[in-house]
């Protein structure tokens, strides 16, 4: 009986002990479920932490590399606005420079050169009453313009042209203005022509040549300076130009040409008994009506 007994109390300690043991055990696992959601919970927390920083680096990051492309876009920007300014101001500078040196080269060259390129384009004009200049104008593959005075072949039934190579030639009249006191001659074959100037750039004291048929004697050259812009003419327009080249009977028609060798003004007429006072029609006058007959034959 007592040795039951003592059986029984060690069996009602071991089970004790067994479930004082299971206790621990299980107190223990609730304890380290507990400190693992509560770690998770953390880590999860600290990674939505860092996702939302690195959120906010990557969209600080794009902004400031927008702003900062932005800046260099601006920035190129303005410096092309800049460099384009500072083209243009070369390229004024360069122009300016490039008018004087030219105008330093006009002044200081030499007359027969230019004389010498332009007289070839002169003529002497023969009618049957009277003798006057001219010069080509315009040409095509077939026939050649001559500009002159009207009054040089007004009323003429024969016209002869002469060359600077001394060729004679036929030339017929297909244009006409009485107001601009104007005529134009077309003969057959290519000749070289004179350009027409500019009028409007003229200033007085400019230097001309005037190149004519004065009393007969072909491709006479005489020189001056422009004295006078916008006279009245005899037909009330003012669109001459005054010179003090020597002009006489027979210069009529001829061109005034300037350091270029341009043409700035037809010779026209002369004040008699004066000295050296000549009008030459202006060359944009010319191109006005010298286009006008162009059209018109073309």
């Amino acid at each position: 009986m007592f040795g039951e007994k003592k059986k029984d109390s060690h069996i009602k300690n071991n089970w004790k002990i067994q479930f004082l043991f299971l206790s621990l055990l299980i107190l223990f696992l609730f304890i380290q479920i507990f400190l693992y959601l509560n770690l998770n919970t953390k880590i999860t927390k600290v990674q939505n932490e860092l996702s939302g920083y690195k959120i906010f680096v990557n969209s600080s990051l794009f902004l400031i590399k927008e702003n900062f492309d932005e800046k260099i876009k601006e920035q190129e920007e303005l410096n092309q606005k800049k460099f384009m300014e500072l083209i243009k101001e070369i390229a004024i500078e360069k122009s300016s420079l490039e008018e004087q040196i030219k105008n330093i080269k006009l002044s200081n060259k030499d007359s027969s050169a230019i004389i010498e390129e332009t007289i070839k384009s002169v003529v002497a004009v023969f009618t049957d009453y009277s003798a006057g200049s001219g010069f080509f104008i315009y040409r095509t593959e077939n026939y050649s313009l001559i500009i002159t005075n009207y009054h040089v072949v007004e009323d003429a039934r024969n016209i002869k042209i002469l060359t600077y190579e001394n060729n004679i030639i036929q030339g017929d009249i297909i244009a006409t203005s009485r107001i601009k006191d104007l005529a134009v001659i077309a003969v057959p074959g290519e000749y070289p022509i004179l350009e027409l100037a500019d009028s409007n750039k003229l200033q007085v004291g400019n230097k001309v040549i005037a190149i004519g048929n004065p009393f007969g004697l072909s491709f006479t050259v005489t020189e001056g300076i422009i004295s006078g812009l916008n006279r009245e003419g005899l037909n009330g327009i003012k669109e001459y130009i005054q010179t003090d080249v020597s002009l006489n009977p027979g210069n009529s028609g001829g061109p005034l040409i300037n350091l270029e060798g341009k043409v700035v003004g037809l010779n026209n007429f002369k004040i008699k008994g004066a000295e050296n006072i000549g009008f030459a029609l202006q060359s944009n006058s010319i191109k006005e009506f010298i286009n006008s007959v162009i059209e018109k034959i073309k």
